[in-house]
């Protein structure tokens, strides 16, 4: 048997199974339910804060960026790995309580293109 043959095979059996599939679930209704609203809403919504999160952190790094190099503490790799992560914690923490309002005009603006 060649491998176009096999390939043809195995996607003559996926398709045959997928319309089995279809048929089932039109047959008991599963289809025609929709998906719950409220779980998709959370994640665009989580998805939002997250890109805040994410802006917030660039921000921060940028700011640190105009800071001299001069520090109490001198400058070491592991001074820049515990404020990096500082950072990141920080953004993500503002991002989930208050926010800058950054992701909530983000979500509305989804919002509203997912409902049309």
């Amino acid at each position: 048997m060649e491998i176009n043959q096999i390939n043809k095979s195995i996607f003559q059996t996926r398709l045959l199974n997928s319309v089995h599939r279809d048929k089932v679930c039109k047959n008991s209704g599963i289809l025609e339910q929709k998906p719950d609203d409220g779980i998709e809403d959370e994640k665009l919504r989580k998805a939002c804060s997250d890109f805040e999160a994410i802006f917030l952190n660039q921000m921060f790094q940028s700011m640190k960026k105009t800071l001299s190099g001069d520090s109490m503490f001198g400058n070491s790799h592991q001074k820049d790995v515990y404020e990096s992560l500082y950072y990141q914690e920080m953004s993500t923490k503002i991002s989930r309580e208050n926010g800058l309002g950054i992701g909530d005009a983000l979500y509305r603006q989804l919002k509203e293109i997912s409902n049309t």
